[in-house]
């Protein structure tokens, strides 16, 4: 059976689980409706408007209370004059000429959006501590360490990276086509890689911070099919426009007129469309399940009967993250899968907005309408005074699509959950506050200048069923293709897509977009344009002991187990035994940072070593002295000066109210490793940074060694122990004599890739016993009842992360990095490589020697872009040969660390790359979510169900040590073997 059908098939089990349901109490309707909208954006508002004179039955479905999507425009009590624009707000006649025309069709006034479309030449730039104004931007006073041939403005560096490094000026195609065809200097087209892969071949690492931290919005991870410039940068500005009534106004008006044209024509509201089953006739079931609105919040009535409705053709007019969770088989096609999961992403964005009595902000000596800043805020506006009511004004301080999980933090702690499909809130006064002091720097005014704000609410665009504020294309696809096939995803089908997301025209973030993809379903409407049963395998006998995953934490239980004289099975998903695993353009030795050399505008306060100005920010701004607990127990107990504990806010939050955005930068540029959004319980310092070292060791025979040396004792101690590889472990199910069946799918491993093998039968194994030894990633996705209890899938999905990380070694026949003049045997940049290992030279064959020329946990899509490229799709591997790619972008920045000729760098004679992100594994390491006491959570996870013996020996969820340390593994195992009648080691 194909992949393929075997989805047909889960879908059509899951349909007739649905009818099942439906039957208990049907809500039906004596006929078909001829076209069902599904959505009341934009999109389908006018999908609506557009169909309105055909004469048909048509109802439109909306998931809230609330018509316009995206476009949502409120107003504060008593400013009541200006639109507070929570999605989009403005266009250009002469590039949003469908939107322009419809607007002016539906009898809206417009307006000029005086704040403009963007940046202009007076506009505020606040970055790395300097101020300037974006005319200044590229020159002298720039605080990029730039190239010469890069200090000039930022449209301006971008042509030229084209106009010198692509074939743009001598690829002879219609201009609408050119962004697929053009080339770069190595013959890569720009729609095959990011925008990241493409500066990291042309520009400086200092180039892409100043370009990224002038830039309004900028996704490095997506196509540079988005970022091709055909022709030299312009000054031309088109006016840009808003509606009077609102933005929101114009799904409002379109649904007003659509209701008005015909008694034949209905809106639902408070319905959220499940599944779309075809029946014999060629109509469609729709089911629905109820939602309820209350305070702007929509949630879904999981008690409630779900909802049958018919209609002969159906337009999904929702967004992608919508689709991706519909059921229906068209869907489910592989590739239109392909493009929902994987052509386009979702982009996470929010913008919020504060009244005030006056516009205390206009007092400022750097003051313009628009500021740009590399704070979390990015992009603040003047949004006018009103009119109605002389001197109360409104600020936009953010508008921002990165530092997304900080905000979310800072929402959560204020309102709770916030992934129940909510996208507006008031604003905390923890936001307000955090805003304040960047606020404070961005106007350079004193913070006891910065009056209480009257009034706030926040837009957050994340959550089901909106998914991203809009989205953008991922390498690899050609968009008007996707476009044209997600149109009507199936040939059989009369369900059309009507979602920007795949317009090949417009941006998904312009409204224009939605009403021109909605034009390519309107010529269809005649206007122009049974459960599978698997044979099972089965033991005559169960084990005592089953333990998942073969890694170093379950080779070291099967260890810890080994003289119990019971029988013990341990089962592995592939074929082997494993563990998982130069700032700003200037060079100083690490003794020397944070003196006069160090490349960051720092406060006179903040010059000094790292680990000096993280002691001196908690011993000032926390109560770490005057905390008096057990020494383990401090990182759950110490507040900060405003109450909060470290706990409850991640690293991100702590140091935005504690240091200078340039301190985070210097922080963040030279330190290892740093996940920012992490809880800050893991930077607590409870004493002065101490300069003892401790030795460091390694094992001979590599760490690799131990697991297998484990193993081989495991074996080697009773013909009652076994393993079994190649067996991956889908879903657990406990019998009425309380012992466990187990459902294994085959795996197979060819060329050190692992795949399931999809048309084998599961293999059935039994044990009176589980130890899940796997990783985060894999309990997620395992079928067991007891990890789907409330707070056990709390701490499983939100309370731990996984950390992306890889790492690549380069051979050479020499060691050519010893002749730098500013050589050591380790090196700290900021460039994509992060750390760089001088790993030593052969005693077996002298003078080859070894280089790990990158360990990172940051930069992960960019690595993974370019080891795609090499080796195709990469989902269940981590390790894999090096590329010539690869090694040309790592030798260009090893050329800047070792500051060394590209000349003088030899070609490696081998090289391998290990990268840690794929499932089983997940992240190389996991590190704890602010809010959680960790060992609440590790007591609660090493046996998650009071009434199963089914124990997690995980140590993502260890409390003691963090979980990249091979010794938390072993904790953890330790923790589980009372349960086996052992003492614990720990």
């Amino acid at each position: 059976m194909s992949a393929w059908k075997t989805v047909c098939i889960i879908v059509f089990i899951f349909v007739v689980v649905i009818e099942a349901k439906v039957k208990r109490r049907r809500y039906s309707s004596k006929s078909c409706d001829d076209v069902a909208i599904i959505g009341a954006g934009i999109a389908g508002t006018y999908a609506g408007w557009r169909l309105r004179k055909l004469n048909k039955r048509i109802t439109m479905y909306e998931y809230s209370n609330r018509v316009g999507g995206r476009c949502y425009t409120m107003r504060f009590p008593d400013i009541p004059d200006i639109n507070v624009e929570l999605g989009a707000m403005r266009f250009t006649a002469t590039s949003h000429k469908l939107l322009y025309d419809t607007i002016r069709e539906l009898g809206l006034p417009v307006q000029k959006f005086v704040l403009g479309g963007g940046a202009s030449g007076d506009t505020t730039v606040h970055v790395r501590g300097v101020h300037l104004r974006y005319k200044d931007l590229g020159g002298t006073g720039t605080p990029y360490n730039l190239h010469p041939n890069e200090r000039k403005p930022v449209s301006q560096l971008k042509w030229e990276m084209f106009q010198n490094y692509t074939d743009v000026l001598t690829t002879t195609v219609p201009e609408d086509a050119k962004q697929f065809y053009i080339k770069d200097v190595d013959g890569l087209e720009m729609y095959k890689q990011s925008i990241n892969s493409l500066y990291h071949k042309f520009l400086s690492s200092e180039a892409q911070n100043y370009i990224r931290d002038t830039t309004s919005f900028l996704d490095l991870g997506v196509s540079a099919s988005a970022e091709v410039m055909t022709s030299p940068p312009s000054q031309e500005e088109n006016e840009v426009s808003t509606v009077t009534t609102g933005f929101g106004s114009i799904p409002e008006k379109l649904l007003e007129t659509f209701l008005r044209a015909s008694r034949r024509h209905n809106i639902k509201l408070n319905h959220h469309l499940k599944a779309i089953k075809k029946m014999r006739n060629g109509y469609y079931n729709l089911y629905f399940e109820p939602t309820i609105t209350k305070n702007g919040r929509t949630t879904i009535i999981k008690k409630k009967n779900l909802i049958k409705k018919c209609a002969k053709k159906v337009i999904l007019a929702v967004n992608r993250l919508s689709l991706e969770k519909l059921n229906w088989k068209g869907l489910y096609q592989p590739h239109i899968r392909e493009y929902i999961t994987k052509a386009v992403k979702d982009v996470s964005a929010g913008k919020f907005f504060l009244a005030y009595n006056f516009p205390w902000w206009r007092r400022s000596p750097v003051y313009s309408d628009y500021a740009i800043s590399d704070t979390p805020l990015k992009q603040t506006y003047d949004f006018g005074t009103s009119k109605a009511n002389p001197t109360k004004s409104i600020l936009l301080p953010m508008y921002n699509d990165g530092d997304i999980p900080y905000w979310n933090e800072l929402i959560e702690r204020e309102h709770g959950n916030i992934n129940n499909s909510d996208a507006v809130f008031s604003v905390g006064k923890e936001i307000v506050k955090v805003a304040e002091r960047y606020l404070s720097a961005i106007y350079r005014l004193p913070l006891k200048d910065i009056p209480p704000p009257i009034n706030g609410i926040i837009s957050y665009w994340q959550n089901y069923p909106y998914g991203g504020a809009w989205q953008l294309w991922m390498p690899g696809y050609i968009w008007p293709d996707v476009e044209r096939q997600m149109t009507k995803p199936s040939k059989k089908d009369d369900v059309f897509v009507a979602v920007n997301a795949f317009s090949s025209r417009s941006f998904s973030f312009d409204s224009n977009s939605a009403l021109q993809v909605v034009e390519l379903v309107m010529p269809y409407f005649g206007l122009k344009k049974t459960k599978v049963k698997r044979r099972l395998y089965s033991s005559k006998s169960c084990d005592d002991v089953a333990i998942i995953g073969a890694g170093i934490a379950g080779t070291y239980a099967g260890w810890r187990l080994r003289k119990l004289n019971k029988r013990i099975t341990m089962y592995e998903y592939s074929n082997r035994v494993h563990v998982s695993w130069s700032p700003s353009g200037v060079h100083l030795r690490y003794k020397d940072l944070g003196g006069t050399g160090t490349p960051y505008n720092l406060h006179p306060n903040e010059r000094k070593p790292v680990s000096q100005l993280k002691w001196e920010m908690l011993r000032n701004y926390t109560d770490v002295l005057t905390t008096t607990v057990p020494e383990d127990a401090k990182p759950f107990q110490i507040k900060d000066v405003d109450g909060l504990e470290m706990y409850k806010q991640s690293i991100n939050s702590l140091y935005h109210k504690f240091l200078s955005s340039e301190a985070q930068n210097y922080i963040r540029d030279t330190t290892s490793f740093l996940d920012l959004g992490v809880s800050a319980s893991a930077e607590v310092m409870t004493s002065p940074p101490s300069q003892e070292e401790n030795e460091v060791s390694t094992v001979t025979t590599g760490f690799g060694s131990i697991p297998e040396k484990l193993l081989e004792t495991f074996l080697r101690a009773s013909r009652r122990h076994n393993i079994k590889l190649n067996h991956h472990l889908k879903a657990i199910k406990k019998m009425r004599n309380d012992n466990y069946n187990l459902y294994f799918e085959p795996t197979i491993t060819r060329n050190e890739r692992t795949s399931i093998i999809k048309k084998k039968p599961l293999i059935k194994k039994c044990a009176k016993k589980v130890i899940l030894a796997v990783n985060r990633l894999s309990l997620e996705k395992l079928n067991w009842k007891g990890l789907y209890q409330p707070h056990i899938r709390e701490y499983i999905t939100k309370a731990v992360k996984d950390v992306s990380a890889g790492k690549f070694f380069l051979a050479y026949s020499f060691p050519w990095w010893r002749r730098s003049p500013v050589y050591s045997d380790y090196a700290i940049s900021d460039t994509p490589l992060k750390q760089t290992y001088d790993f030593g030279t052969s005693k077996a064959n002298p003078t080859k020697s070894i280089l790990l020329p990158m360990y990172n946990d940051g930069d992960i899509p960019y690595w993974n872009e370019l080891i795609e490229r090499e080796h195709g799709n990469i989902n269940s591997d981590n390790v894999f040969s090096v590329g010539k790619e690869i090694v040309k972008v790592t030798e260009r920045y090893l050329s800047a660390i070792y500051r060394l000729p590209l000349t003088d760098i030899p070609p490696p004679i081998n090289g391998i790359i290990s990268y840690w992100q794929n499932y089983p594994y997940g992240g190389a390491w996991q590190l704890w979510m602010p809010g959680y006491i960790w060992p609440d959570v590790e007591r609660q996870m090493t046996k998650p169900s009071k009434k199963d013996d089914v124990f997690v020996a995980v140590n993502a969820f260890s409390s003691r040590s963090l979980s990249y340390e091979s010794n938390s593994a072993l904790q953890v195992v330790e923790l589980v073997m009372p349960y086996f009648g052992l003492k614990s080691k720990e």
